[in-house]
């Protein structure tokens, strides 16, 4: 009797102890720093279960976010795939929700903008972690988003996340430590 095992995609998950990324504090009336996601969520990437297939572990392709905190009193959180020209930055929303996540990808830039005068500390952002899966070569069927591989990108990862999709069940946050007071 011969037995084949058909190895499956299993979604990706947190490295123990990792995953909230905070951008240093600046002064008012400053932007933070500009972060890939693959400087914010890479070393917080891990996908154990697929490692042990004949493919091997996916690597991190983005992340999908989920919640964002911010106010408008406060200021923006926005990412761009070409950072270096500045009128490419795009703010994220503040009504994304586990319905409609906006999917950022791993070489794609993150920033928070404050409003003038704005100091404390802001909101934040939440997020799923995001694998490459290979093309999606061994997901089962009803288990690919269309597109998700698109900076900007609105998924429902509701009810697509855990399991054989590519999206973790867990999250993490992307926060700003504060906005300094300069006056």
């Amino acid at each position: 009797i011969q037995t084949v095992v058909t190895p499956v995609n299993d979604a990706p998950e947190f490295a123990s102890g990792k995953g909230n990324y905070v951008f240093a504090a600046v002064a008012e009336d400053t932007v933070t720093a500009v972060k890939t996601v693959g400087e914010i969520a890479g070393s917080a990437f891990s996908d154990p279960k697929d490692a042990l297939s004949n493919h091997g572990a996916d690597a991190l392709a983005g992340i999908v976010i989920t919640e964002n905190t911010t106010t408008s009193a406060e200021g923006h959180w926005q990412y761009s795939a070409t950072p270096t020209d500045g009128d490419s930055w795009t703010n994220i929303s503040r009504t994304v929700s586990e319905t409609s996540g906006i999917v950022i990808l791993a070489g794609t830039s993150v920033r928070f903008v404050p409003n003038a005068e704005f100091n404390g500390v802001p909101g934040t952002l939440t997020y799923h972690l995001l694998e490459n899966d290979h093309a999606n070569a061994d997901l089962p069927a009803g288990n690919v988003i269309e597109g998700l591989y698109t900076d900007g990108k609105v998924v429902d990862v509701s009810s697509h996340k855990g399991g054989t999709t590519q999206v973790s069940v867990g999250t993490a946050v992307i926060s700003v430590e504060k906005i300094i007071p300069v006056n």
